[in-house]
């Protein structure tokens, strides 16, 4: 009798544990989302800076003012950037070329991957029937590669930006003077490390349930694991 009244009881309490996790989830992809989206319309992604004027580059518009005075900010889309701004003193300046339009490509799929976990966190956390189906079901495969592309493409545009700030590829100006200083802005650690940190542990949450299942899926660990019987009939 007692085995009997507490099996239920310990259902309830796995089933409050999961609904607790999906509500994590919520609240971390929408905060992930938040960051995501604030980065994305933030120009500062690049700056260069010799002191009183700053120089900035986001991934649809170039914008420049004085340091000390905001309000002087003037932003232009990079089809009408000026040839020279500044009158050269901050070096040779470089129009934004094919890698920062990868850029721009790779940052909209990943600012879409925060809002589409986050509806998948609040359909499960609102159906058990969607639970089974979206996480331990046929579309299981399907959420797993999502995330792992997103993911990926993330690390490809850290990489990409990184480049830039290392001057492989010079981000700005060319050639800079000695008092200019290039380096990267709020508005890219906001979207690629804070916003999409977030999205990442929230995968993790959400995913925790049924990432051995979802490795088994793997056709490396699928041939291993069908060699097995093989090898113990031999």
């Amino acid at each position: 009798m007692h085995i009997l009244i507490s099996y239920p009881i310990q259902m309830a309490t796995e089933e409050s544990k999961r609904l607790l996790v999906f509500i994590f989830c919520v609240i971390i992809f929408g905060a992930s989302f938040v960051f995501c989206l604030f980065g994305f319309r933030n120009n500062n992604w690049i700056h260069a800076t010799n002191g009183t004027h700053l120089y900035q580059r986001g991934l649809n518009v170039d914008c420049q003012s004085l340091i000390d005075a905001p309000r002087t900010l003037s932003c232009k889309g990079w089809e009408n950037l000026e040839a020279d701004p500044y009158n050269g003193s901050f070096g040779v300046f470089v129009q934004p070329d094919i890698g920062w339009t990868l850029s721009r490509f790779l940052a909209w799929f990943c600012f879409v991957a925060p809002l589409l976990f986050l509806f998948v966190s609040v359909v499960v956390c609102c159906s058990l029937d969607a639970e089974k189906a979206l996480l331990q079901g046929k579309y299981l495969r399907t959420v797993g590669i999502i995330a792992a592309v997103t993911v990926v493409l993330n690390l490809v545009l850290i990489l990409l930006i990184s480049l830039w700030k290392r001057h492989v590829v010079y981000p700005i100006f060319r050639e800079p003077t000695n008092e200019v200083e290039i380096g990267i802005g709020f508005a890219f650690i906001q979207f690629s490390i804070i916003g999409f940190g977030l999205c990442f542990v929230g995968l993790i949450l959400l995913l925790s349930p049924t990432i051995g299942p979802l490795l088994k899926m793997l056709p490396c660990i699928k041939s291993s694991h069908n060699l097995v019987p093989s090898t113990i009939e031999s």
